[in-house]
């Protein structure tokens, strides 16, 4: 726990109270600090200095995968595919940065925000082959990148 934080928790409840209402109509309440404000222009921006280095790497060797973490999850049991679906699209809508591309401008690059759309989870309905042939088309999809669910 840092010094501050240390000292605020000894605090009673009535001096931590005065504290925060202190704060907040200075304009500087405690929980301004710990959001990231949500940008207002919606037009293209500057990539980070991070962002910089994915792009230009991505030049440098394109289609490079080095980046990429791959992860797969094995589900047993009953799929709830709609409530799946969603809970993706609302993941993608509250995320801009799973929405976030870039492109370039003026010779520069520079991110674009993809706004919040409809979201279609991809199935290939596995149920009709036997269990092994089932089993084989999976990891056969992983392994080239195929990006549809498979039941």
């Amino acid at each position: 726990m840092n010094e501050i934080a240390r000292r605020i928790s000894s605090l009673s409840t009535a001096k931590q109270s005065l504290l925060e209402k202190m704060l907040r109509e200075n304009g500087s309440g405690l929980s301004s600090h710990m959001t990231i404000p949500k940008r207002q222009n919606q037009g293209a921006a500057p990539l980070s200095f991070a962002q910089e280095r994915l792009w230009f790497l991505d030049h440098l060797e394109p289609g490079s995968s080095a980046y990429n973490m791959a992860v797969a999850f094995r589900l047993t049991g009953d799929l709830r595919t709609t409530a799946l679906e969603q809970s993706l699209s609302e993941i993608l809508r509250r995320h801009e940065v799973l929405r976030t591309t870039f492109v370039t401008e003026n010779d520069q690059p520079v991110q674009m925000i993809a706004p919040p759309g409809t979201f279609t989870l991809p199935l290939i309905d596995l149920g009709v082959l036997p269990e092994e042939q089932r089993e084989a088309k999976v990891r056969r999809s992983r392994i080239f990148g195929n990006k549809k669910l498979c039941l």
